[in-house]
């Protein structure tokens, strides 16, 4: 069993729970974290009011602004009747939505007015307002929201009557929670907009960030027309890649940095100024927290804790009610890291994980967008032959032309340097390389480099996406010389491509403002778009070739798009947001008339019915779910995952996963041969690996379709989910070269008069035997016997 380093601390940079608010202009504070899919919270008919209850209540901000899960709010009350201060029983009760619906933390509210739970337990569904809080019928208090609240609307009420004295009923206010922070209206939250473009915190070293830096983004108008700013934090100026200028509006827009440790949680002053007049924005940050690796049942992992405050001790990570790590470390400089975190094998899956720690007495707990995936152990990975090719580093797709045996893969490489291979896929040998050095401009910091690739058999041309320039090319597939570069911008941030039957190449772009696929049609020297609704992020393309549609996947909005390329009609399926984050692979089984979904962030995949869009299954594959495709010969949809380095096979008859193939770590993009063979290419040197790689897996034996089961045939032991499969391995070489023995002519004679019932009884023994003798599969002939 081949087992590889997890990935490291650089794999992902999560955000922080960051807020920020624009003091002098009045609006309430703005949530703002890196964007991911949303779980949406249920909507519950919660009456406005009822019953004798008197008086009016109100959140502070709560009509202008999106909170977050665990944030303080202050609510306030006025007209209320004072109840029996002399009973240790008058009291009022916090409630939000339905009864049961959301759990208090009593240990929480320390960092409130420290409000008691109605039954004095640590877990509560409602807070207790004593009598004396509200001994002239008006109140002021702050609460700390629990933890779990999902994005959406929820219903807060203050209710009497539990206290068994009157008045009894019940007051409700709107209160809406925004966890992602990008205040874009999903879950049917409020779309802000206001001087604070983003925020973006990092717990781990990153591609967006160093961990404990926070990136602020504003657009602060009011200012000086055409005057540079500054921008500063508790007095201290900030940094900034560009020089900082209003515009002729005196509208000043940009990013500055804020220092590791400079912005602990808790609240901070920013100050932008033009020389003369000043802007103040409160900056109010949290602490986040995110895993170097993802949590993979029976798995170690490190655990980064950033912004903590300077009292504040981390106690525990686990998921809610189960802990796999307790301990007592206190952050320095605001950072706590836990190394060797051993994931519990029975941890839920799905469940995202918590880190809970302490701050003045109080238990806190921070809930990451890490959550549980199933385990990465093996699978029937003896089914399959495996050869493995080592193509330094920068691996992204490749592409097979069937018809030549070629298979293409193209080589990122930035500042290491582009390639584009030319391989047989045969020998696994490659035949050609090419370096790509070709550059718009002396000022572009990498050359044109390709990623994602499609083969172009009627013209004999690769098509690959120069991702990073926004633009597409085409080489020759006999020499890989560029036959045509197009212009820079021609597309935004194109992804992956599909060549059509009447030559004409689609290719996803990976915008995050709009959905959209551009068509270029080389015979007629036209380009068009095919524009999609709330389709921001598209990302996998796979086209069924029967029934002329093209299908794809949003990473960003939980939705599938079918295209009708006859017709130019669009449809849309829209996928459970509470089940699949950040979906990136599609692929089409058209036998069955179903579509497999991969989903990167929930690591699962989710069987979907090509013609209603009606859910099927939601199948836990693994840890970075990226890459799918169908392969026709064996009915099996293969998905690669980044998170885990593997590749599952799911059975399209049961969709059961029957076999887990360990390759390496970042599986980033599948292709299947029409011969069967599975080719999945990895980006290993994205955790100091050595070399990025080309895997080949093939089934040895294909399952021959709709034939049923012998009942006197045991199932093959060790062979779960494929019942009835021959299993000895001995019939067929699994040599390293990956090549079968071919059947003698005399064999393909006797097999030919399989007709005649007599001479197949002579032979019905014999033949397995022989077969077997000689190393010979006489399913890759077409013969299957009744035996």
């Amino acid at each position: 069993m081949m087992k590889f380093t997890k990935p490291s601390a650089t794999q992902r940079a999560i955000g922080g729970l960051l807020s920020v608010a624009l003091v002098t202009s009045g609006l309430g504070v703005v949530t703002a974290t890196p964007a991911f899919a949303a779980t949406c919270a249920d909507q519950y008919e919660v009456p406005d009011s009822f019953g004798d209850l008197t008086g009016t209540i109100e959140i502070e901000g709560a009509e202008t602004r999106n909170f977050r899960a665990g944030e303080v709010i202050t609510v306030r009350g006025t007209g209320f009747t004072p109840r029996k201060t002399d009973s240790a029983s008058g009291y009022l009760s916090f409630k939000i939505d339905k009864s049961a619906n959301e759990l208090w933390s009593k240990s929480a509210q320390a960092a409130g007015s420290n409000l008691d739970t109605d039954d004095g337990k640590e877990s509560s569904i409602a807070l207790r307002l004593p009598a004396e809080k509200f001994a002239d019928g008006s109140f002021e208090v702050q609460l700390v929201l629990p933890q779990g609240m999902k994005d959406g609307k929820h219903r807060f009420s203050i209710l009497g009557g539990n206290d068994m004295l009157k008045p009894s009923g019940s007051k409700t206010v709107d209160l809406y929670i925004d966890n992602t922070g990008v205040n874009d209206g999903h879950c049917g939250t409020l779309e802000i907009k206001g001087p604070v473009r983003s925020v973006r915190g990092s717990a781990i070293d990153g591609h967006h960030g160093k961990a404990g830096v926070i990136a602020v983004g504003l657009e602060v108008d009011g200012l000086a027309a055409s005057q540079p700013v500054t921008v500063s934090l508790n007095g201290e100026a900030l940094e900034s890649r560009k020089p900082l200028m209003t515009d002729e509006n005196g509208v000043f827009t940009g990013d500055v940095t804020v220092p590791k440790g400079k912005a602990l949680a808790g609240s901070h002053t920013l100050t932008v100024s033009d020389g003369t007049s000043t802007k103040e924005i409160t900056l109010v940050t949290a602490v986040y927290a995110a895993l170097s690796g993802p949590a993979i049942q029976g798995n170690k992992t490190t655990v980064h804790v950033a912004n903590l405050p300077a009292d504040a001790t981390v106690t525990a990570v686990g998921t809610a009610g189960a802990q796999w790590w307790t301990g007592s470390q206190s952050g320095v400089e605001g950072a706590a890291v836990l190394d060797d975190v051993t994931v519990a094998n029975d941890a839920p899956y799905g469940e995202p994980v918590v880190v809970t720690y302490t701050q003045g007495g109080a238990e806190m707990t921070v809930a990451l967008e890490d959550t549980v995936n199933v385990s990465d152990s093996p699978v029937n990975e003896n089914d399959y032959e495996v050869r493995k090719l080592d193509l330094g580093s920068g691996l992204y797709q490749s592409a097979i032309n069937n018809e030549t045996g070629h298979l293409y893969v193209t080589h990122s490489g930035f500042d290491k340097g582009a390639k584009l291979f030319k391989i047989n896929a045969k020998t696994l040998k490659v035949e050609k390389e090419i370096s790509i050095t070709e550059k718009f401009s002396d000022e572009e910091q990498y050359p044109n480099a390709a990623f994602g690739i499609a083969v172009d058999n009627k013209r004999g041309l690769i098509w690959v996406t120069n991702t990073l320039q926004n633009t597409i090319a085409t080489y020759q597939q006999s020499d890989l010389q560029l036959q045509k570069q197009w212009p820079k911008g021609f597309v935004a941030h194109p992804r992956d491509v599909v060549i059509a039957e009447d030559g004409k190449a689609y290719i996803s772009s990976v915008s995050r403002t709009k959905g959209l696929v551009k068509v270029v049609d080389l015979d007629a020297h036209n380009n068009s778009d095919i524009n999609l609704v709330d389709f921001p992020v598209t990302m996998a393309l796979d086209l069924d070739r029967v029934n002329n549609k093209l299908y794809t996947v949003s990473r960003q909005n939980p939705r599938i798009a079918q295209i009708d390329l006859a017709s130019g009609e669009t449809r849309y399926f829209n996928l459970p947001a509470d089940k699949v984050r950040s979906a990136s692979g599609i692929t089409v089984d058209t036998e069955h008339n179903k579509l497999y979904v991969a989903a990167n962030d929930s690591g699962n995949t989710l069987v979907v019915n090509a013609e209603t869009g009606e859910l099927i299954k939601i199948i836990p594959t693994g840890a970075g779910a990226l890459s799918a495709r169908y392969n026709p010969v064996d009915k099996r949809v293969y998905v690669g995952h980044r998170g885990d380095g593997s590749v599952v096979a799911i059975d399209t008859n049961s969709d059961e996963i029957v076999a887990k193939l360990p390759a390496a770590p970042h599986v980033n993009h599948i292709t299947v041969g029409a011969d069967g063979t599975i080719y999945a290419v990895d980006k290993a040197t994205q955790v100091n690996e050595e070399n990025d790689h080309l895997f080949e897996f093939k089934l040895k034996e294909i399952p021959a379709p709709d034939q049923p089961e012998n009942p006197d045939q045991p199932e093959n032991p060790g062979k779960p989910g494929n019942p009835g499969k021959p299993g000895d391995d001995s019939s067929e070489d699994s040599s390293s070269s990956g090549e079968q023995k071919k059947i003698p002519d005399w064999g393909i004679a006797l097999a030919s008069i399989g007709g005649v019932a007599a001479f197949l009884g002579l032979i019905a023994a014999a033949l397995p035997v022989l077969a077997k003798q000689l190393g010979i599969n006489l399913q890759q002939f077409g013969i299957r016997l009744p035996f």
